[in-house]
């Protein structure tokens, strides 16, 4: 199957990233309120502002130059690894 009507790519896109925007928030304990990101209460998952602070580095520094996205995944992994040790 092709897709090639853009406003329906434009429109699946769009929804994609406001899953995203909502599901990132939502697994790093967060939600968004009226456009602010808040605490979440009732979260069910949840990270440290280090391991945050971390994530974000490399998502930064891997939107500067273009990095396969299993790179990106191999060195958050690797480095909550280094901070938490080797798994049992």
């Amino acid at each position: 199957m092709k897709i090639a009507d853009q406003s329906m790519i434009h429109a699946v896109n769009e929804a994609a990233r406001d899953y995203a925007h909502d599901r990132a928030a939502e697994m790093v304990g967060k939600k968004w309120v009226d456009g602010v990101l808040v605490d979440n209460p009732d979260a069910q998952w949840a990270i440290t502002e280090t391991t945050r602070d971390v994530a974000a580095g490399i998502i930064e520094d891997a939107s500067t130059v273009k990095t396969p996205m299993n790179e990106i995944q191999d060195a958050i992994r690797s480095s909550v690894r280094v901070r938490r040790g080797p798994a049992s």
